[in-house]
């Protein structure tokens, strides 16, 4: 038989449960309740193996009869002894008032002084910190006992400093808590200052020891050095003079070096500027492939983006020359044939594209030995303009050899892109580059990439 803990709170009465042994030959239980002071005997029946009562604080006993399935009754058990008590609120009466030192002597553990009554065998004590709500379980010291019992101190481990309260609660569930106490530890402090003053004591002595030591050793070293010191000044005057003559030739050597480098490089510019005016006029013819990029008409009717039958030339001149680039004009042209055989017909046109552009160069110049030979190695071009690009020729053929003009259309369009020109010599260069042109058509917008390789000639 197991009788749990009971406690009757003040103006409810709360449930307590029975429990014992249960058999799985066994129809239902009759349980009887004895209160000891009057004597009064309740009965109960169950089917579970507890019941669950709400009776008075005060001294009860109860046994358990067995009832089979057969309906036969089972010899009763012996009477099982219990109490159920008044449960009341734990009340602190004193406490650290405000803030409390730790004691010197708390290593591991410390012990609080207080004053808590209502309190049992079963009454938990905890330290909540304030502001982090860490809990610290502590250790009630009690003198007395039963309904006299009395806390008259908490045994805890160190707190941490900070604001703590102190929390005692009832095994129903009832609790108090006092104000906040500011604990403090003063004392690894102390000790980490009394540790260092010891320590240094100890290195002061060692130090007026090691200081007497080192003055007797430095009065025989000072009296040898003392015979030395006129050689070693006069060594001393001597590397100084040396090392006077060295910075003065070395600083001459620099200044010189300087001059050197600056008459180079004002050579270098004279050149570059001696090699980069006058007027410039590359001429160059090469292969581009247009990619459309937008525009569903040709790639719809003909089945393709890309036409690899093309050819372009480029003509530039540029009279402006400065140190941030040199400013010109030039004028782009291409060619495309586009063919596209297809089950039902055939399409065959010309795309034609003539700009007008602005264009801007970055020459970047190398030399090989010294700045007497110098040339061009390779400038960045960027371009834009205006112009026309025509859809010219184009005819469909059908079955029978039956054909018909499609379209003929010129358009206002513009371009931009760049280019880089690596010159072999100083008149033959390759261009290599890409470029885009916009075309405004009647019915649509056509974009097209075109990435252009020339061999060209610089008169």
């Amino acid at each position: 038989m197991i009788p749990c803990g009971f406690a009757q709170t003040k103006g409810k009465v709360v449930p307590q449960k029975l429990e014992w042994a249960g058999d799985e030959n066994v129809l239902e239980y009759t349980v009887e309740l004895r209160n000891k002071q009057t004597g009064e005997v309740k009965s109960f029946t169950t089917q579970d193996n507890f019941i669950e009562i709400s009776e008075a604080p005060g001294s009860y006993e109860f046994r358990v009869k067995t009832v089979d399935i057969l309906g036969r009754e089972g010899k009763a058990s012996g009477w099982q002894s219990f109490t159920i008590t008044k449960a009341l609120m734990p009340d602190i009466v004193s406490a650290p008032a405000g803030s409390w030192v730790i004691p010197e002597t708390a290593e591991d553990s410390m012990v609080i002084s207080v004053q808590i009554k209502n309190i049992s065998s079963r009454t938990k004590v905890q330290f909540v910190n304030a502001k982090t709500g860490e809990v610290v379980e502590g250790e009630l010291i009690t003198t007395g006992t039963g309904a006299s019992a009395v806390a008259s101190g908490v045994k805890l481990p160190v707190l941490p400093e900070g604001d703590w309260k102190i929390k005692v609660t009832d095994a129903s569930g009832k609790f108090a808590e006092s104000a906040k106490i500011k604990i403090s530890n003063p004392w690894p402090e102390i000790r980490r200052k009394r540790a260092e003053e010891e320590e240094k004591a100890r290195r002061l002595e060692e130090e007026r020891l090691a200081e007497e030591k080192r003055i007797a050793e430095e009065e025989q070293r000072l009296e040898e050095e003392r015979r030395a010191e006129e050689e070693r000044l006069a060594e001393e005057n001597r590397l100084r003079q040396e090392e006077e003559q060295r910075l003065a030739e070395e600083k001459a050597r620099v200044e010189e070096e300087q001059r050197l480098a600056e008459e180079k490089k004002q050579k270098e510019v004279a050149l570059v500027k001696e090699t980069n005016k006058g007027l410039d006029f590359d001429l160059s013819v090469g292969y581009t492939l247009p990619v459309i990029l937008f525009d569903e008409l040709i790639p719809e009717y003909m089945e393709s983006r890309i036409w690899p039958i093309s050819a372009c030339i480029k003509a530039d001149i540029i009279p402006i020359k400065t140190s941030f680039g040199n400013i010109g004009a030039g004028i782009t042209g291409s060619y495309t044939r586009m063919n596209a055989d297809l089950d039902l017909y055939s399409i065959h046109g010309n795309l034609i594209n003539v700009y007008l552009n602005l264009v801007y160069q970055i020459p970047v110049f190398i030399h090989k030995d010294d700045a007497e030979k110098i040339r061009q190695a390779f400038a960045i071009e960027l371009y834009g303009g205006t112009g026309l690009t025509g859809l010219v020729g184009f005819e469909s053929v059908y079955e029978g050899n039956v054909s018909a003009k499609t379209l003929d259309s010129i358009n206002l369009s513009f371009d931009a892109g760049f280019a880089v020109k690596f010159f072999v010599t100083k008149m033959f260069f390759i261009d290599a580059g890409c470029g885009f042109s916009f075309a405004m058509m009647k019915d649509a917008k056509l974009g097209v990439l075109m990435p252009e390789f020339c061999a060209g000639v610089r008169f």
